[in-house]
């Protein structure tokens, strides 16, 4: 075969195509971090950019600037590169905003890989951080698909509170029962405390006794499972009235 075929399969094999593509994706990534720092100085800013605002920290730190300053897609297309090339704040950030964009799917596949990467994420902190923020319903779409998809207990419970404080009582409900099915004792506490609460409420003796019930089981369960405001709860229960 003659050399310059040689040579150009050389240049066209996977591991060098790749080793470009890589390159190519992080000057990418350095002028984007590298614009965005020169826009985020102000009048106060120091007007230079060094060799540390195009490190991983460097460049979180300018997405950052550009999302309190409302440049939310600046700030994205920053976190994205990074997460891209492995850096876990980039991929934290990025389960954020996907989930408050609505994609779980985009969300859970960066959680998982940041997990694997060594990343201490707690299944339900994203939804937590999107709270804190004040998008309420973003949060609550992330603790479904955390509960639904990773089984996760803690975020059943924070999606039934999140439910619950704005009146789904039903919806709040059908978020904790799989969680306190399978022995979660907050999940099943908050499940007695609804039908307890619906008990109160209800004129049809049948249905406030079936409701008394149901909260009175849920209450044991929770209590079992160690939680000590169900037991207190549930020996107020058993005393009955005085």
């Amino acid at each position: 075969m003659p050399d310059d075929l040689v040579r150009s399969d050389r240049l066209c094999c996977p591991t060098e195509m790749g080793w470009w593509s890589r390159r190519r994706q992080e000057r990418e990534l350095h002028r984007a971090a590298f614009e965005g720092r020169i826009d985020t100085f102000g009048d106060f800013g120091r007007g230079t950019v060094g060799g540390a605002d195009l490190t991983p920290d460097g460049i979180n730190e300018t997405a950052k600037a550009l999302f309190h300053q409302g440049r939310r897609d600046e700030a994205l297309r920053l976190w994205r590169g990074l997460a891209e090339s492995g850096d876990l704040t980039g991929m934290a950030n990025l389960v954020i905003e996907c989930a408050a964009d609505g994609d779980q799917d985009e969300a859970l596949e960066w959680w998982r890989k940041a997990v694997r990467e060594g990343l201490d994420i707690p299944a339900h902190d994203p939804g937590l951080k999107l709270r804190t923020t004040g998008r309420d319903r973003a949060a609550e779409g992330w603790w479904r698909a955390a509960g639904e998809r990773l089984k996760d207990d803690r975020s059943c419970e924070y999606l039934g509170i999140s439910l619950r404080e704005r009146g789904e009582e039903e919806e709040a409900a059908l978020a904790l029962r799989p969680a306190a099915e399978r022995g979660d004792p907050a999940c099943a506490r908050e499940l007695a405390a609804l039908a307890l609460a619906r008990a109160d409420r209800e004129t049809d003796p049948a249905r406030r006794r079936l409701a008394a019930a149901e909260g009175l089981k849920w209450a044991r369960k929770a209590a079992a499972g160690g939680d000590e405001r169900s037991r207190a709860m549930l020996a107020d229960l058993e005393q009955g009235p005085t």
